[in-house]
């Protein structure tokens, strides 16, 4: 069929007679820069779930094999001796014979462990020469031979038990030093203990009693001199201090204030008396706004429109043109006279304006300047008042402090006397059967928590690093447009399509073609037919989608029965002519350049669906673009189809798309999900807007799906339902 036949079939296309008016579609989303939300969260864990969940196995796994290792060939063993504290009945100057409460054996027991866990205890460990406690002959004591003291010190713990008791314990790598290690130390700790118990004399306890009451009696002098001061204390001279400050403060703030109002105020005075005020703002704004001024000028100008009119007519000699003129001439003296009116009557009350602001400012100067002289005089009598009672409250804490430690020393040395044997070893340490670290209870939950921070911290670090637009959320929070339509990626589909860019005529029921329907119902209701009656589909960089949305887009208003004409606009990389053999070689560039016709090479695709390659490619696109053959082409073709779609090229890559969006009525912008990112997309919008405002919205291609996202269950719930259908 030759060209002219597909021009006449084109031609005789039907046009929908119906026509529907309706409101644009508002962005949705969130506001720009918002914030990770809940639904980001849940998001970020369903795609990442897997990773999640194998970065966890791995360090339970890791986990598993270094506490194997570790049991296998270096596991630690802890030894335990224990020391009880002699609980019989002693007489007791307050109490009675009874037993001690339990908040007395805590205190002694803290006490012991003060006494027993000291440096000489472990030098006479270190000393001993009984077999049965000696250390000198450990493989411990040739390891840490150079500083056995410290090693001891940190290695031996002394902690108190519920049970009344001090527990010694040691941890090694070999289970019988361990205990005769701690076993040492416990005999020792014993011996020092017994020894401490006899030395301790009442003289020791009366040089206590005796410092105690000098501390009372000093203590008495300050809380007098302290009571002195009431009913004022240290929140109320802050209290008042606070708002003398801001007193002051604000004072100061309002004394600048009022100065450089005064140096203005006075200026202004100086002007007034100085210059000729006939022109200033004032003057000029009273002249505009007086009524009779502005009505006898608009007679002016009425008059002198007449004048025109008559001396066009008449002449400049004739009666009435004379008339005219005195008249006009009456009306510019009157307007004169009525404005010198009017700015000597402002002029003066601008000058007696200012002169009371000024004097206004000098009054609340005067008034300013004594009330900050009050407030400072009683600002330092308040800091004088202030400084002497926290001086008396400092002493009154040191000297309760200091009670307080004597008090202290004075019930430890009472406790003391109490016991007739302190501490005797009761349970001395035997050589551990099992190893106390690691611990299969320990190392698991360590690598499983371990695991699971790793792997959501990695994957919220890929998430916030990956700056690709993946959803229309995210286009909603960055972009002030609409998101037109979503088109799944093919590789998520069941359906079997062979090329994505003839979806909707190949494989028009598939998933991928009902999201062309659904662009194409929200393009429609994004405005009125006549205003992207031409429609330019670009995107920012190639291998985004544009020729497939763009001829699917073509084919589904083609088959809701609307004319339909899809045209290659890229000159560079055109695609039409190999999706369409059919199609003429000739095309767009042939036709701006008067070598064809449109008519001549224009090819009817399916019915309603006509498309235009883009033809031989031009030394000079863009200007080729740009030239007003394609607006004049624009125009006509607007008046043969409902809807004329370009394909057009990368917004980013080459000036041919945002130069030809001059042109058309609207302008939409394709997105690839996961490729292109923020700033790209940014870039792309504000490369459109700059040219013109017509760029009505997005569409998000190749959106893949996640596990258990809402768009996975929306594709099962499609083909679920198609299954259904009667016939399949």
């Amino acid at each position: 069929m030759s060209n002219m036949i597909v021009a006449e079939q084109v031609g005789q296309l039907a046009r929908p007679t119906a026509a529907s008016v309706v409101m644009p579609m508002a962005p949705a989303g969130f506001a720009a820069g918002g914030g990770i939300t809940g639904k980001d969260i849940l998001r970020i864990f369903r795609k990442r779930m897997w990773m999640i969940v194998i970065m966890t196995l791995v360090f339970v796994a890791i986990a598993g094999v270094i506490t194997f290792f570790w049991l296998r060939f270096s596991p630690f063993y802890t030894a335990d001796a224990f020391l009880q504290l002699n609980m019989r009945t002693n007489p007791m100057r307050d109490d009675g014979d009874r037993m001690m409460a339990q908040t007395t054996v805590d205190r002694l027991l803290l006490s012991w462990v003060r006494v027993v866990n000291q440096e000489t205890v472990y030098l006479e460990v270190l000393n001993e020469g009984s077999s049965d406690y000696n250390i000198r002959g450990t493989e411990w004591y040739r390891m840490y031979s150079d500083n056995p003291v410290r090693e001891l010190q940190k290695q031996v713990t002394f902690s108190p038990t519920a049970a009344a008791g001090i527990r010694v314990s040691m941890t090694g790598r070999d289970p019988r030093e361990a205990a005769r290690i701690v076993n040492a130390v416990a005999y020792q700790a014993e011996r020092r203990a017994q020894s401490r118990a006899e030395g301790v004399t009442g003289g020791v306890l009366q040089l206590l009693t005796d410092e105690a009451q000098n501390i009372t009696d000093k203590l008495k002098i300050v809380r007098d001199n302290i009571a002195s001061a009431r009913p004022f204390d240290i929140p109320m001279f802050e209290e008042a201090r606070s708002g003398l400050f801001m007193k002051i403060g604000e004072d100061t703030r309002r004394i600048a204030s009022l100065r450089v109002q005064e140096v203005a105020a006075r200026a202004a005075v100086d002007l007034a008396e100085r210059e000729d005020l006939r022109n200033s703002p004032e003057v000029l704004y009273a002249l505009d706004v007086d009524l009779e001024i502005r009505a006898l000028k608009n007679s002016k100008v009425y008059q002198e429109t007449q004048y025109a009119n008559l001396l066009r007519m008449f002449g400049p000699q004739h009666r009435e043109v004379q008339a005219m003129k005195t008249r006009i001439e009456s009306a510019t003296e009157r307007i004169a006279d009525m404005q010198q009116a009017v700015i000597e009557k402002t002029v003066g009350s601008i000058k007696a304006n200012r002169q009371a602001v000024l004097a206004s400012i000098q009054e609340q100067l005067r008034a300013l300047f004594m009330s900050l002289e009050d407030s400072e005089t009683r600002l330092k009598d308040n800091e004088k008042s202030l400084d002497r009672l926290r001086q008396l409250h400092t002493e009154e804490r040191q000297l309760t402090e200091s009670f307080r430690r004597v008090d202290e020393k004075i019930r430890d040395v009472r406790l003391q006397q109490r016991a007739e044997v302190p501490l005797v070893l009761v349970a001395p340490a035997l050589p551990p059967a099992e190893p106390s670290m690691p611990r299969w209870s320990i190392m698991i939950p360590v690598g499983l928590i371990l695991g699971l921070l790793v792997g959501v911290g990695l994957a919220f670090l890929l998430e916030l690093t990956d700056s690709s637009v993946k959803t229309s959320d995210d286009i909603a929070r960055r972009m002030d447009l609409p998101v037109l339509g979503m088109i799944p990626h093919a590789d998520d589909l069941e359906d079997d399509i062979r090329d994505v860019r003839l979806t909707f005529m190949t494989n028009p029921n598939s998933l991928l073609g009902e999201s062309f329907r659904q662009l194409r119902t929200c393009l429609r209701f994004s405005g009125s037919a006549d205003r992207r009656r031409s429609l330019l589909v670009s995107s920012p960089m190639p291998e985004d989608g544009r020729t497939t949305v763009a001829v699917n887009l073509g084919a589904a208003m083609a088959r809701d029965g609307m004319k339909v004409l899809v045209i290659d606009a890229n000159f560079r990389q055109p695609s039409i002519r190999k999706l369409f053999p059919q199609a003429s070689d000739a095309g767009l560039s042939n036709v701006l350049s008067g070598q064809s016709a449109w008519q001549d090479v224009v090819c009817l695709a399916e019915p309603n669906l006509a498309v235009i390659s883009s033809g031989s490619l031009p030394p000079n696109p863009a200007e080729l673009l740009g030239s007003p053959a394609m607006r004049r082409l624009i125009a006509e073709l607007g008046e043969q189809f409902d809807q004329v779609i370009f394909d057009g090229a990368p917004a980013l890559i080459v000036s041919d798309s945002p130069i030809l969006a001059t042109a058309v009525d609207a302008t939409m912008l394709v997105i690839r999900a996961g490729v292109n990112t923020h700033d790209v997309v940014q870039r792309a919008r504000e490369t459109f807007r700059h040219v013109g405002p017509n760029l009505i919205g997005v569409t998000l291609n190749g959106v893949r799906s996640v596990a258990d996202g809402y768009l996975r269950r929306s594709y099962n719930a499609f083909y679920e339902y198609h299954e259904q259908l009667p016939g399949r």
